[in-house]
C-alpha cells in the first residue's frame, strides 16, 4: 500500500475542493483508461462506480450499505447488457 506525501495529500484536498465549487460529486480515474483503451480498439465499454471512501474525510462505507451498493451495480449492469443490441443483429423497424 503505497501513501502520499504530506504535500501530495495537500494536493489531492485541493483539488477535491476545486472539483466540490463546480459541481463534481465524485471521481474515477480506472473508468477514463477504460474508455480511452476501448476507443484505441474500437469496442464499447461502460462503467459502473460505488462510492465507498468519502475522499477527504476517508470516511468508509459501511458493509452493509456498500454490499446492497453492489448488489444494485451487478443488476444495472445485467440489465444494461440485456438492453444493448447486438451489433450484428439486423434490427427492424416498428410501427
Amino acid at each position: 500500500m503505497l501513501a502520499p506525501s504530506d504535500a501530495r495529500s495537500e494536493s489531492v484536498r485541493r483539488r477535491h475542493e476545486e472539483f466540490r465549487k463546480v459541481g463534481v460529486l465524485a471521481a474515477d480515474m480506472e473508468t477514463a483508461t477504460l474508455f480511452v483503451v476501448a476507443s484505441l480498439l474500437g469496442v464499447r465499454a461502460g462503467s459502473l462506480c460505488l462510492v465507498s471512501v468519502d475522499g477527504p474525510g476517508r470516511a468508509l462505507l459501511d458493509d452493509e450499505s456498500r454490499h446492497a451498493g453492489e448488489a444494485q451495480l451487478v443488476d444495472a449492469a445485467l440489465r444494461a447488457l440485456i438492453a444493448i443490441p447486438d451489433p450484428g443483429e439486423r434490427r427492424t423497424a416498428t410501427a
